[in-house]
């Protein structure tokens, strides 16, 4: 009973001279911009007795931007935000990093269990191998122990075989584990924040807080495909996010924002010249809903699909090719605002092109490729004399339409 008494005061004397340090929070709303992320917490935090006031302590990803930090208390008649300052903090060791150490000891024991039972499967081989010359005292003894020696080395060597490549394995596996966990170890510094309060009459605080992250961004993806048979535009918008904060973030609320975001410093909101951006993130264009979003992935989100009515034509050139090019015109009912991105242009299920798109506004005009199904052409036919080049050019031109439906279909003159 004594030992157990000792080893509870023992703990209890290292909580209280060595304090846990803050963990990070997992965020529960993020809106993703061009340039970063605008990331939204909030911790259920212990209040500590300062010289003048009281205090709290949080940590930030060292990707974090200590200066854009934006706080909240939760019950605002639980005291006052007075200031606050952080430092570049040096992480203990984690649960992951603990994890990657004793997945390392594990590996090491298993790899000198495999090396001991390779080298006892080696001795005994060596030992079937050198049996045999000179021990037979006749032909039938000679065969007899052929067959025990050859019948041991195959055994023998087929366990060999299976151990070495289960030391490969293992060996392997420590290698990466390793790697990781150095790689863990150089993480730079987070960011310790240190929260200054007053008229706190509670143990325990909890704080709203919102910064920018600079490791994560998105970007859009549009997909345009001509369904002149229809008379629509088909439009598939998606965004394309990432961030590297070395956490999974587990069902956040996302939002996109083609909004050029300039962080602000926490004495711009108490001066009042920037907007509360607890509230509503600037230049929202998408609530995406809940999802995950893992660490160090590219992940595709689904923004948008529309039908768009448009009318079709046929531009043909040609001097310049037999093909027409397809050109597809839209006017909607109501603007749309969907910015600039990455786009794959489609006409009937078939690929024509990508590249770099603007989409805004009512209205708007995309080419689809030249279209091998509508072919104007100038015959080599032996013309007239006394008939003018433009004229024999006139007439001889040829339109071909292998659509299956009429099309509209405009001659650009040589």
């Amino acid at each position: 009973m004594k030992g157990i008494t000792r080893t509870f005061l023992r703990v209890l004397f290292v909580l209280i001279v060595f304090p846990l340090s803050p963990a990070f929070s997992a965020p529960l709303e993020v809106t993703f911009y061009p340039q970063g992320v605008w990331i939204r917490e909030q911790s259920r935090l212990p209040v500590e007795k300062a010289k003048e006031g009281e205090k709290v302590r949080l940590k930030l990803p060292p990707q974090a931007d200590p200066q854009s930090l934006h706080l909240e208390l939760s019950n605002p008649r639980g005291g006052r935000i007075v200031d606050f300052t952080w430092r570049e903090g040096g992480l203990s060791p984690d649960e992951r990093e603990l994890g990657l150490r004793q997945r390392g000891e594990e590996l090491k024991k298993q790899k000198a269990n495999l090396t001991a039972q390779l080298r006892a499967v080696e001795g005994q081989l060596l030992f079937w191998q050198t049996q045999a010359k000179g021990k037979a005292k006749n032909m039938t003894d000679a065969a007899n122990i052929a067959f025990i020696i050859g019948k041991n080395v195959k055994k023998l060597s087929g366990e060999k075989l299976a151990l070495e490549a289960e030391l490969e394995k293992i060996e392997k596996s420590l290698s990466d584990t390793e790697k990781e966990r150095i790689t863990h170890q150089k993480r730079p510094p987070a960011w310790e924040v240190t929260v200054e309060l007053e008229e706190v009459a509670t143990r325990e605080i909890t704080l709203n807080y919102a910064y920018f992250f600079r490791d994560g961004a998105w970007s859009s993806l549009f997909r345009l495909e001509a369904l002149p048979a229809q008379k629509v535009i088909s439009l598939a918008w998606e965004g394309e996010l990432y961030q590297n904060s070395q956490e999974d973030w587990k069902n956040v609320l996302i939002r996109v924002s083609d909004f050029a975001f300039k962080p602000f410093t926490f004495r711009d909101a108490k001066e009042k010249v920037v907007p509360d951006l607890w509230g509503s993130a600037p230049g929202c264009v998408r609530t995406v809903g809940r999802t995950d979003v893992p660490a160090g992935k590219k992940i595709r989100v689904r923004l948008l699909e529309e039908k768009w009515p448009a009318e079709f034509s046929y531009l043909a050139r040609p001097h310049f090719a037999e093909e027409a090019l397809l050109r597809g015109e839209v006017k909607c009912p109501t603007p749309n605002v969907l910015g600039r991105g990455k786009t794959i242009l489609v006409r009937d299920g078939t690929v024509i092109g990508k590249g770099d798109l603007t989409i805004s506004g009512k209205e708007g005009r995309f080419f689809f490729g030249f279209d091998p199904m509508v072919k104007v052409t100038f015959p080599s036919l032996p013309h007239a004399s006394g008939e003018s080049k433009a004229t024999r050019e006139v007439k001889r031109i040829k339109a071909l339409n292998g659509k299956g439906y009429p099309v509209s279909l405009i001659i650009e003159a040589p």
